[in-house]
């Protein structure tokens, strides 16, 4: 990323859940979804497009899940599989394993478990936008 690009950072009540499978510990749900407006600090209404993320999951980026956009808190990552994202037609699905190693990353798939973390957010850059002035 070049020093002009700015992470933009979105928090929304959108799907999150906890689940098991194979003896491994998942935390999965919609990191976005398409045709919904959303307003954005009273400033102004966002709505992410169908196709949004099909571009950049092609070029298979290096993803990082982390809690609270809290690098030192990472539940997992695209580069080493243990990160997978998915367009569908309904939006943006994620689904990260945990490592039950680590503490910090079964305290908040714990979290998810007990519905005190009932929601996800997602940060990004946008190299391409439109801004539509409504009538």
């Amino acid at each position: 990323m070049s020093e002009n690009e700015k992470i933009e950072r979105r928090f929304l009540s959108l799907e999150v859940r906890a689940a098991s499978e194979d003896g491994k510990m998942y935390v999965e749900g919609d990191a976005a979804v398409f045709n919904q407006e959303t307003v954005i600090g009273n400033w102004f209404r966002e709505m992410v497009k169908p196709g949004a993320f099909k571009r950049v999951l092609s070029e298979k980026p290096d993803v990082i899940a982390a809690y609270n956009h809290d690098w030192s808190i990472v539940l997992a990552r695209t580069t080493n599989g243990t990160l997978t994202l998915e367009e569908t037609p309904s939006g943006l699905k994620y689904r990260a394993e945990i490592n039950p190693n680590d503490q910090q990353a079964v305290s908040v798939y714990e979290k998810v478990k007990r519905g005190d973390v009932p929601q996800a957010s997602f940060a990004f850059s946008v190299r391409a936008e439109t801004w539509v002035n409504p009538d």
